[in-house]
């Protein structure tokens, strides 16, 4: 009998600006038997972590080893029911090394998902893909198209700040209720939206509207929509800290669903039934958000 949710894991080669720059990528491979057209992939992960160490492949269970200085990142994933758990433990020699990993950046793209991704010319990219992208307003499920979406304040004239600061702009962040909303700021790289969402979940409605995919992960800092048929939840790992076993722990899942609102809010409930809003507002941590003013 094959496993309702199927993972791998892949490595891709990256060119740098330089000729001579490549690096290497690792990539989670996630796909629904039960959901048509949903191969998606996670890169993990960007930032300051990149590729990972290494990784083992067993029992569709994968675990991936990342080293930065003297702290070790353990990243698990299981097929769950639903979809695929990820838990992130990262420990070091002491207290200093296990925080310096504030946050981490998973980057989950569906660009290989057929019944997912964007189609056809990259200027209907909004229109075609965001449109059905959704974050949890206070009215429930809301797709993108359906938020305030405000444009970047990129500096320069190439074609990521024309995209990016086009009223019609193609990337956005969205702050939880619980996280401080930094405003707007010029040069920043993407547009930072004044709906604050109340749940931690982003995802995508399918081409034919009849599934979902969806990422819930109750650490995030920052829900994100960006370039490349891909969502974002940079989660702020190093909240979670804790001094009797000098680790930092993250646990989240990535949901395949039927297109059903209220099943998606079961799911979330019965796999993290103590979240709640913080009550007190907090920092997002995450990477440099302003490019340089052109000389």
């Amino acid at each position: 009998m094959k496993e309702p949710i199927t993972i791998d894991y892949q490595e891709e080669g990256v060119q740098g600006p330089l000729a001579d720059e490549k690096s290497r990528q690792s990539y989670v491979d996630l796909e629904s038997l039960a959901v048509p057209g949903s191969h998606c992939q996670i890169w993990c992960y960007e930032g300051p972590v990149w590729k990972a160490s290494d990784h083992q492949l067993e029992n569709n269970r994968l675990v991936l080893t990342h080293h930065l200085a003297e702290t070790t990142i353990k990243t698990i994933i299981n097929p769950a029911e639903d979809g695929a758990e990820f838990t992130v433990e990262v420990s070091g020699p002491d207290k200093e090394s296990v925080q310096q990993v504030e946050y981490l950046e998973p980057c989950w793209q569906l660009k290989r998902a057929d019944n997912f991704c964007h189609r056809g010319d990259p200027e209907n990219f909004v229109t075609d893909f965001v449109a059905r992208c959704f974050v949890f307003l206070d009215r429930g499920l809301t797709c993108m198209k359906d938020t305030r979406r405000l444009p970047a304040k990129r500096y320069g004239n190439d074609l990521l700040a024309k995209r990016a600061n086009d009223p019609l702009t193609w990337t956005q962040d969205y702050f939880p209720t619980w996280r401080k909303h930094p405003g707007q700021e010029p040069g920043q790289r993407l547009g930072r939206s004044t709906d604050r969402p109340v749940l931690p979940i982003i995802g995508c409605i399918s081409r034919d509207n009849n599934y979902l995919v969806a990422w819930a992960h109750p650490q995030c800092g920052v829900l994100n929509q960006a370039w490349i048929d891909c969502l974002h939840t940079v989660p702020q790992i190093s909240e979670s800290y804790n001094p009797s076993t000098n680790t930092s722990l993250s646990r989240s899942k990535i949901y395949f669903l039927p297109n059903d609102e209220e099943r998606l809010l079961q799911a979330f409930k019965r796999d993290f039934p103590d979240w709640k809003i913080p009550a007190n507002p907090l920092n997002c941590i995450r990477g440099p958000d302003i490019n340089m003013k052109a000389e």
